[in-house]
């Protein structure tokens, strides 16, 4: 059954059944209200969803958007045998309003619109989902996590290094209690009496010129903190860690010693952005699988202390993220990388968007591991349709040949890739001018 506008929906048997339906679930009172909604074609809009199930026309949802001007309100989504749409008052928004650009209205936070502030700039889409994610166990976890730290010795702040800025989690100073990165050269001596390492972790994804890139920027611009980088996985840099930990072990054991109060393990807190590979690290540390890990964000949902030696004991603890993540260029470099969960983007609008800031990396014209030589070797494209196609020209490119026509597929496709290292070693960031 095809229906083309909502006007002959309501005048075929179909619409008026719903209509009779409505108001009978209503109890009579309400169905003046809805007829009068459906009806007042010159004083209201609809935009009415049907469910039919193939002959025998039985409905099970009916999604309506309406404004009467009649009553002065506007009314939202009804259900079918659950009652009367909710009124909303005049001076609030409805959830949704319909545009020629965007059917799901500009007020949907789902969708940045055509502003191009908010999309950050870079990126031709008409429509961009925003991007937000924030479990229920990460706000619990962090109120948890805030208790904890300060108890802590040394906090081990994880990153991605493909990604290190876009991982830097803005409230971490304060909860450690530091002072502020380049404030001052000796904020390990605050009050607060904690070590701050930062740990950029994947090195193996990111060119070894670039590497030295980041490494060299942290660690003029946090001169207080150690910075290494690591590769938990196969555990390169990882000593390092254990060997700071075991200085400041040393440090705090000396102190409670001349106290007269007797020596216990150094208390390290593991902490950052979700997928990170922090759980990864502790397992590194400890030799064994203490910690359950894996390539996706939100495995780790509680605080756990693991004892590493007779010297150090560590906290594993959940991604943590901002309740809301206000610089959407982070957020998306946030899904190119797996580190916030898949329920929060749509893969084909994040692998779009991925291609378009490959474009304008550095690495994609160097020498060696040039990114456009290797997308073109990877998608079988010529050079001219790597240099000229844009984000959504690209995705449908791949949908088309390898997948169908599923747009969904195809940007999972490039994402695993950038994930999976087939598409090079290269950071997503560019280092800042100092």
């Amino acid at each position: 059954m095809r229906l083309k506008n909502t006007k002959t929906i309501i005048n075929s048997s179909y619409g008026k059944s719903i209509i009779r339906g409505m108001a009978f679930a209503a109890k009579g009172g309400a169905s003046r209200s809805i007829t009068n909604s459906f009806t007042s074609s010159k004083r209201s809009t609809n935009f009415v969803r049907l469910a039919a199930t193939n002959n025998n026309h039985r409905f099970a949802m009916m999604t309506m958007m309406s404004s009467s001007s009649s009553r002065g309100q506007k009314t939202t989504t009804a259900a079918v045998g659950k009652g009367m749409p909710v009124p909303v008052p005049d001076n609030e928004e409805l959830p949704f309003s319909r545009s020629a650009h965007n059917p799901w209205g500009e007020n949907d936070e789902r969708f940045l619109g055509n502003d191009e502030d908010k999309r950050g700039g870079g990126f031709n889409a008409k429509s961009v989902r925003l991007v937000q994610w924030y479990p229920g166990h990460i706000a619990r976890a962090e109120r948890l996590l805030r208790d904890q730290l300060k108890n802590v010795d040394c906090v081990v702040e994880v990153r991605d290094l493909r990604i290190p800025l876009a991982t830097s989690h803005p409230d971490v100073a304060a909860w450690v209690g530091s002072s502020r990165d380049n404030s001052n050269n000796n904020a390990n001596n605050s009050s607060s009496g904690k070590l701050h390492i930062t740990v950029l972790n994947r090195s193996d994804m990111v060119d070894e010129q670039e590497r030295a890139k980041w490494v060299s920027y942290f660690k003029h611009k946090m001169k207080e903190r150690h910075v290494i980088v690591t590769d938990a996985k196969s555990g390169r840099g990882v000593e390092q860690v254990k060997k700071i930990a075991l200085s400041v072990a040393k440090e705090v054991n000396e102190k409670r010693i001349q106290k007269g109060l007797l020596a216990r393990p150094v208390r390290t807190a593991v902490v950052g952005y979700p997928n990170v590979g922090k759980s990864a690290l502790i397992n590194r540390l400890v030799g064994k699988k203490a910690c359950a890990s894996a390539p996706r964000p939100g495995v780790t949902r509680d605080l756990r202390w693991v004892r590493v030696s007779e010297e150090i004991d560590l906290l594993d603890s959940p991604g943590v993220l901002p309740p809301r993540m206000s610089d959407q260029d982070a957020a998306n470099r946030l899904a190119m990388a797996n580190d916030i969960g898949e329920a929060s983007y749509k893969a084909s609008e994040v692998a779009a968007r991925l291609f378009e800031e490959m474009k304008m990396l550095p690495s994609w014209r160097r020498e060696k591991g040039n990114i456009g030589n290797v997308l073109m070797k990877r998608y079988k494209m010529s050079a001219k349709e790597v240099e000229e196609m844009n984000g959504d020209m690209f995705i449908e490119k791949i949908a088309l040949s390898t997948c169908g026509g599923d747009f969904e597929r195809a940007g999972a496709k490039v994402l695993n890739d950038f994930r999976g290292g087939f598409l090079g070693k290269f950071c997503l960031e560019v280092t800042p001018a100092r």
